[in-house]
């Protein structure tokens, strides 16, 4: 990339009276939302409180509209487009435009409602690229992250995703193994993606220092554009799940406007993309699908040293292979090839009317109590 292409689309760093108002919309937007959907859970807990299974339908409700809520408050202040590629392990057509009720054209996916996601990771908002592509493959409501647990510390928020069922570590293996096994065997009887991340953390100076240091005392290929992946979560989580899914998911994720000196989260920062305008002009998904049965088939799954070795090899492998294609992509911008189609589309919604899903149990609940008080005092 040039360093004209590198510095473009940063925006500036002036706070201007319309960048300060839009703030102060999200920023309403995001709470009134947010209060919506964990009032909205504790009306399913109670309503519910005795059907396990209408409970977990009203949950996962919540947790689309949480994606819904984010990906409206993005689209907002961003205009990055989204260019969407992939590989012969994916059919042709798999991702592919459609219109809406109201006609408009929106990119939707056919790929498997059962797999493992795995990418690599360079910003904090990494992890609502991924959440949107399940969004456009309508398992949304499905969608599981494996997190930090200092996030589930957040007030509120940290409560609401622990309803989400999502899978928080402490990076201690022993705590961490047992806590991702007995959630994990709940995920086996429905339709769901599970998001791994394997290098464990944003793509840093630090922490590239840090994979460096390892690849060399292992005796790993040097890598780069991406981080050195950690195995045993993504070990076990396989490991769990190989009997409710064989596909594992591949996205090698791209961010354009920095050069490869550089690290696309000193850039992306959260303030910097929901206040200054500072987003990447287009962020580049590549999509590659892995058989389990096939690809794994020399993996035992029975937590030897030489099975993990083995396991290790495989990711080992992969992430190589990523780290050429992010070489491919700062030499040429992108992911595209003359044998596929590139879907270009934006982080966008199929209708902005399905906001008003987030707020749709507050408002019923809110409503049959209104009637029921003046039925009440109507004839008391």
């Amino acid at each position: 990339m040039t360093s004209e292409t590198a510095v473009a689309n940063r925006g500036n760093n002036q706070l201007t009276l319309f960048r300060v108002v839009r703030l102060v919309f999200l920023i309403l937007v995001f709470t009134t939302g947010c209060l919506s959907i964990l009032v909205s859970q504790v009306v399913i807990f109670v309503i519910f409180k005795f059907s396990p299974t209408r409970r977990q339908l009203g949950i996962n409700y919540t947790k689309k509209n949480f994606v819904i809520l984010l990906t409206f408050i993005t689209n907002v202040c961003t205009k990055t487009q989204i260019n969407i590629t992939h590989d012969n392990s994916i059919p042709e057509g798999s991702f592919y435009y459609a219109k809406t009720w109201s006609g408009r054209e929106v990119v939707k996916a056919k790929l498997d409602h059962n797999a493992i996601l795995i990418a690599n990771h360079q910003i904090y908002t990494d992890w609502l690229f991924m959440w949107w592509c399940g969004y456009i493959n309508n398992v949304a409501d499905r969608f599981y992250i494996i997190m930090k647990k200092s996030l589930q510390q957040i007030p509120l928020l940290g409560w609401g995703m622990t309803n989400y069922d999502f899978i928080f570590l402490s990076r201690k293996w022993e705590l961490d193994k047992e806590q991702m096994t007995t959630q994990l065997s709940t995920l086996t009887d429905e339709n769901h993606w599970l998001l791994v991340f394997p290098e464990g953390t944003n793509m840093s100076k630090c922490r590239k220092d840090i994979s460096d240091k390892y690849i060399e005392k292992v005796g790993a290929e040097p890598l780069v554009h991406v981080l050195l992946p950690r195995i045993k979560g993504l070990y076990v989580c396989t490991k769990a799940l190989k009997g409710s899914t064989d596909t594992i998911y591949d996205a090698t994720v791209a961010y354009s406007g920095h050069s490869p000196d550089e690290f696309a989260q000193d850039i992306y920062g959260l303030l910097a993309t929901y206040l200054y305008d500072r987003s990447p002009q287009s962020v580049d998904i590549h999509f590659r699908a892995h058989k389990i049965s096939t690809a794994l088939q020399s993996v035992k799954f029975d937590d030897s040293d030489e099975d993990f070795d083995e396991y290790q090899k495989w990711l080992f492998e992969r992430w190589s292979e990523k780290d050429q294609l992010m070489e491919a992509y700062f030499q040429t911008g992108s992911f595209v090839d003359k044998y596929h189609e590139t879907i270009k589309t934006r982080l966008m919604l199929n209708s902005k009317l399905e906001l008003f899903h987030v707020y749709s149990i507050v408002t019923a609940t809110t409503l049959t109590l209104w009637v029921l008080w003046k039925v009440w005092a109507l004839f008391f």
